[in-house]
């Protein structure tokens, strides 16, 4: 572990333990710039010491050392709290002090974003969840046709700003931990789709929405993220749609596999933007910088990742003659 002299502002000293005890005792007795921690002390096994050392230290900057060269235990040491994962034998002279410098800069950009999370969860989140309840309130109270218009407006513009906050909180959870939190359990996916279905044929009357699933379509997932990718889904489709044509969501069923699909007839996706469509702001740069008004451009970025947390895949194809359909491939049975 490496500590800065306070008497020489440029110079480091060195500290080495051999021990995961013995460098936990470390650093609860003295605040360190960086830690190196090889993977193959004496008293740990596996990623164990990386979970302790982020445990006891969660603002520390941390270089993982380690004999095997594995993509899989690289990734896995990062998700658990690591900023930059070195091969033994591998770490050139030059190599380790880049590697120290980058872990220290990731870790600062990680608790920027963390601050970030903080601002928008609690400061931004009460102030609108108060502008909902107050706008509710009017609702009982006979306000005129102009004040009604304007009550509504209001209403739209707040669930924008709600669903960018969601947004934001999401991309900052996938940046920081690798992956989007679900929590699987049992629903009833023809029952979901039906009511997201209903939701977007109340807000878009003069829009034909046309549905196609069983009567039930039991399930293991996370009921509220796969309503967020039905939702996002569906309301790419009515947006890129043209208005005079259908969009058809479907849905089927084996003993495997849930298969969900939106169509919609519009302009057709360029190809080079298809390969690159689930990245966040691609749709947006695509549109020379600017994305859809009240969108991010995050959508289609967070349901990709909603479906890979459940194990499931997302495909795209789009043509003139077909127009564009969004196919969703999920497992009935959560593997967690």
């Amino acid at each position: 572990m490496l500590a800065a002299n306070p008497a020489l502002p440029r110079a480091y000293r060195v500290e080495h333990v051999s021990t995961l005890r013995a460098g936990l005792d470390a650093l609860r007795a003295e605040t360190f710039e960086v830690a190196l921690l090889d993977l193959g002390l004496p008293d740990a096994e596996g990623l164990e010491p990386v979970e302790a050392v982020h445990a006891q230290a969660p603002r520390l900057p941390l270089v993982v050392l380690s004999g095997q060269d594995d993509v899989d235990v690289a990734v896995a040491a990062m998700r658990r709290g690591a900023q930059e994962y070195l091969v033994k034998g591998q770490a050139e002279e030059q190599l380790l002090p880049r590697a120290i410098r980058y872990a220290v800069e990731r870790k600062r950009s990680q608790d920027f974003e963390q601050m970030l999370v903080g601002v928008v969860s609690h400061d931004l989140r009460g102030p609108m969840q108060t502008i909902s309840l107050t706008l509710d309130l009017f609702e009982d109270y006979d306000l005129g046709p102009d004040a009604s218009g304007f009550l509504s407006r209001a209403r739209r513009a707040t669930h924008r700003a709600r669903g960018l906050v969601d947004d934001l909180l999401d991309l900052t959870q996938i940046r920081l931990s690798g992956q989007l939190g679900v929590e699987p359990g049992p629903i009833d996916l023809a029952e979901l789709v039906r009511q997201v279905v209903d939701e977007h044929r109340g807000g878009h009357p003069s829009r034909r929405i046309v549905l196609e699933a069983p009567e039930r379509c039991p399930c293991e997932g996370d009921g509220r993220r796969l309503g967020q990718v039905v939702g996002n889904l569906l309301g790419n489709a009515l947006q890129h749609g043209r208005g005079d044509h259908q969009i058809t969501v479907r849905l089927e069923a084996d003993a495997d596999r849930c298969r969900l699909s939106f169509h919609n007839q519009g302009d057709p996706i360029p190809g080079p933007l298809r390969h690159r469509l689930f990245e966040p702001l691609e749709r947006a740069a695509a549109r020379g910088g600017s994305a859809q008004k009240g969108s991010l451009g995050l959508g289609l970025f967070i349901v990709r990742e909603i479906i890979r947390a459940h194990q499931g895949r997302i495909d795209v194809r789009s043509s003139a003659e077909e127009g564009t359909v969004f196919s969703v491939s999920l497992p009935r049975h959560s593997s967690r």
